[in-house]
């Protein structure tokens, strides 16, 4: 339509919504043929000139002067306006289908940005899955170890208790035996005239319990203990009876019960 009016026709686009009646769908498909096959409308050297009246400086018309545009009869009118409202009509048809191409065009460029966006999302969910997997795995494992951890401390509570007995034992087993290594020493350096009339067998005896108190207690590390036990033998043989005489009148006394109830030897 443009290159039309440029050469002098008044043709108008057709719009959408206009009221003016569109070419039957057989009609423009004549036309569109005829379009492209390029078919001449009408034989431009058969047309009369348009004709105008000529005035006067006094305003009197003097004649008629042929123009440059042409009358078109009236079919020659009808063939040139389907054609043009073909153009139109066809013109708007490519528009369209070029626009429809366009967002469909984008739309399929989202549909492949969102495919991407989904298969990161994927990515992301399967690393997610695998640091689920991974973690529940090592919950378990935590889980068994805290079961472990709290099965040892109660153990370890229970030997605490057994090891704290033990150590009542052990000092009173310690005790105990220093305390028979003292007697034994004691006995020893107050009894020489006692000690020798004990035959071979119970001199043994006695020495031998002596050097087992001093064993037992260099096996439970009671080293000081089992160094008294030679100190204090020591040391008892140097102590003269009238050193003690209040120990020496109780086992006076001792000795005196025992031979009234016939337990003297």
């Amino acid at each position: 339509p443009q290159k039309l009016n440029e050469k002098g026709w008044n043709i108008e686009r057709g719009e959408r919504g206009s009221k003016r009646k569109h070419l039957s769908v057989e009609r423009y498909k004549e036309v569109a043929e005829s379009l492209k096959q390029g078919e001449p409308l009408f034989d431009v050297s058969k047309l009369e000139h348009e004709r105008v009246p000529v005035v006067n400086m006094f305003n009197f018309v003097k004649g008629k002067e042929a123009t440059q545009n042409y009358i078109l009869p009236p079919e020659d009118y009808q063939r040139l306006t389907e054609r043009v409202q073909g153009f139109s009509d066809l013109g708007r048809a490519v528009k369209d289908v070029n626009e429809l191409k366009a967002s469909l065009n984008a739309r399929e460029e989202r549909i492949r940005q969102r495919e991407e966006q989904l298969d990161e999302r994927e990515d992301k969910i399967s690393k997610n899955e695998n640091l689920i997997e991974t973690y529940d795995f090592w919950y378990d494992k935590a889980y068994e170890q805290s079961d472990k951890v709290t099965q040892l401390q109660g153990q370890i509570k229970t030997l605490k208790a057994e090891n704290k007995q033990w150590q009542q034992h052990y000092y009173k087993l310690v005790d105990a035996v220093h305390d028979m290594a003292k007697t034994i020493g004691t006995l020893i350096a107050d009894y020489p005239a006692w000690e020798q009339k004990l035959n071979d067998f119970g001199q043994r005896v006695i020495r031998g319990t002596r050097t087992f108190a001093k064993n037992t207690l260099n096996k439970v590390q009671a080293y000081g203990a089992a160094e008294d036990i030679d100190t204090t033998v020591e040391i008892s043989k140097s102590i003269e009876p009238d050193m003690y005489p209040e120990r020496e009148q109780k086992r006076q006394q001792q000795r005196k019960r025992q031979r009234q109830q016939g337990l003297e030897r």
